[in-house]
C-alpha cells in the first residue's frame, strides 16, 4: 500500500543507507517560490517534478515501456503508449502524494507551512484546508521524516 497520511512508510534496518541533504541552496523552497508555484495545479505539478516530489519519467509496470504524461492539473496520468497495453497510473503514483485526492497546490502549501514550523491554525487560514486535513498532513510529514531519520545515516551539509 502506498504511503499516505494514514499509512506512513515503514523504516527497516536493512534498507539503511547514507544520504547527504544539502540545505545550502533553498531557493526552490522560499515562501515566494512555493506560493508562486501553487497558483495553478499545473504549476504545482511542474514544481513537484522539478524538486523530485513527483516522477519525471515512469516505466509501465506491465510491459516496461516508457509511459507518457497526459492530462493536466489534478487529472494528470501516466499512460503506456503501447497499443496492446494502455496501462494508466496517477501522476502521483509512488510519490509522497499517492492516495490523496486533495489538490496538489493545497498540499504543497500545507507542507511548506509544516516545514517552516507554522502553527496548524496558520496553515488552515492560508490554505483553506480543514483543520482535520492540516492535522493529518502535519502528522504524515512528521511520520515520513521520522521514518527517514531512523532508516539512514543522515548528514546535513551547510
Amino acid at each position: 500500500m502506498p504511503a499516505s497520511p494514514s499509512h506512513p512508510p515503514q523504516a527497516t534496518a536493512s534498507s539503511a543507507t547514507s544520504y547527504e541533504y544539502d540545505v545550502a541552496d533553498n531557493t526552490d523552497y522560499t515562501h515566494d517560490t512555493v506560493m508562486a508555484a501553487c497558483l495553478t495545479e499545473e504549476s504545482a505539478a511542474a514544481w513537484c517534478r522539478r524538486v523530485g516530489l513527483l516522477a519525471n519519467r515512469m516505466a509501465c509496470p506491465k510491459c516496461a515501456n516508457a509511459m507518457r504524461l497526459t492530462g493536466s492539473g489534478n487529472m494528470e496520468r501516466w499512460r503506456c503508449g503501447r497499443s496492446s497495453c494502455r496501462v494508466k497510473r496517477s501522476a502521483r503514483a509512488n510519490s509522497f502524494f499517492s492516495g490523496s485526492r486533495a489538490k496538489l497546490r493545497q498540499l504543497v502549501k500545507i507542507l511548506w507551512f509544516w516545514a517552516t514550523q507554522a502553527p496548524a491554525g496558520s496553515a488552515t487560514e492560508f490554505t483553506a484546508a480543514s483543520p482535520t486535513t492540516i492535522t493529518q498532513w502535519y502528522a504524515y510529514a512528521r511520520d515520513v521524516c521520522s521514518a527517514e531519520m531512523l532508516r539512514c545515516d543522515m548528514k546535513v551539509r551547510k
